[in-house]
């Protein structure tokens, strides 16, 4: 595993990952769902567009977001940005 992956592990799947070097990274967990499609089988996603990073990292900030918000950020009414 290099820098600026994502690894996409199955419901239900024992995992375990060992580094040899100093190591960043984020987990997140979400609970099965009937509503959501996600893949069957694990997938590696490597990522090396900086723009193509920060928009990944935005998209998991946002569901941890909202996974422990009430209300989900599409349903949150916007407010208007000061300049």
């Amino acid at each position: 595993m290099n820098s600026h992956n994502a690894l996409f592990i199955t419901a239900g799947t024992l995992f375990s990952f060992n580094y040899e070097s100093s190591f960043l990274g984020q987990t997140v967990v979400l609970p099965p769902s009937d509503r959501l499609d996600w893949p069957d089988e694990h997938m590696l996603l490597r990522v090396r567009e900086p723009k193509a990073q920060l928009t990944l990292t935005h998209y998991v900030e946002t569901i941890q977001s909202e996974a422990h918000d009430a209300e989900p950020l599409a349903r949150t009414p916007r407010k208007p940005m000061l300049n």
